[in-house]
């Protein structure tokens, strides 16, 4: 047996860019939130709009690895 390069990790690890950074990004949103709002309500809010940016940046990063990978 040999051991798997990160490339192939990645494609057989179970997970994509979009869902780890969007976890990420939510945790981060939510701590921020209830760190700026000092409320539940803050903290909410904010989780969601860091999720959905992570997930953004997690689309964009996956795309662009890719392209980068297939015309290189």
């Amino acid at each position: 047996m040999r051991e798997l390069t990160a490339i192939e990790v990645d494609r057989v690890g179970g997970g994509s860019a979009m869902t780890e950074y969007m976890g990420e990004g939510s945790a981060l949103g939510t701590i921020f939130g209830a760190a700026y709002e000092c409320t539940l309500m803050g903290a909410a809010r904010f989780g969601a709009q860091g999720a959905v940016l992570g997930g953004v940046f997690g689309i964009s990063f996956g795309v662009t690895s890719w392209a980068l990978d297939e015309y290189s």
